[in-house]
């Protein structure tokens, strides 16, 4: 049985790692950090009978989604338009010409397909740097855009989990 968000009560959920003598000591007692893709709540669980060997070392908090959605990014070096190619509620990898810096500050206009209204992210920060992409986490939203990401981030774990039972 997969844990359940105290905070929203979905199932969205992604096991996390975290470093430390406290956190390995109640690993050993089936405890495990969880972090709602969702909601973004962080929480413990205990987890009899899970096998959580398997799961994969990746250390992100929150699932990347693959995905389309065009952007407008506003920074110092100008406003953009550019194409998300994987998203989740902390960030995103976005395809871009444009050059950017690790610790640029930007502010996003995403456009999800679909979508009657735009996602506004205030502020995103440049963690990595690759040939054509950067990987933004995202910092702070206002108002009701924090909810908006939630419900298309939700649409695309749907579909994802659908999408298997189809094939």
């Amino acid at each position: 049985m997969k844990p359940e968000c105290p905070q929203c009560h979905t199932e969205l959920v992604r096991r996390i790692f975290r470093s430390g003598a406290v956190e390995r000591f109640i690993n050993f007692f089936s405890i495990h950090s969880f972090r709602c893709q969702l909601c973004a709540h962080r929480y413990r669980s205990l987890t009899v009978g899970a096998d959580h060997r398997a799961i994969s070392p990746d250390q992100r908090q929150f699932e990347r989604l693959p995905t389309h959605v065009r952007a407008i990014v506003i920074g110092a070096q100008g406003r953009s338009e550019d194409v998300i190619t994987d998203l989740s509620m902390g960030g995103c990898t976005l395809h871009t010409t444009t050059a950017f810096s690790k610790g640029a500050f930007l502010h996003l206009n995403l456009n999800p397909p679909d979508h009657d209204s735009t996602i506004l992210v205030e502020t995103a920060m440049v963690r990595s740097v690759r040939s054509e992409c950067v990987g933004l986490q995202f910092l702070e939203f206002e108002g009701e855009h924090k909810e908006r990401l939630a419900r298309f981030v939700r649409s695309l774990l749907v579909t994802r989990q659908a999408s298997p039972a189809m094939g």
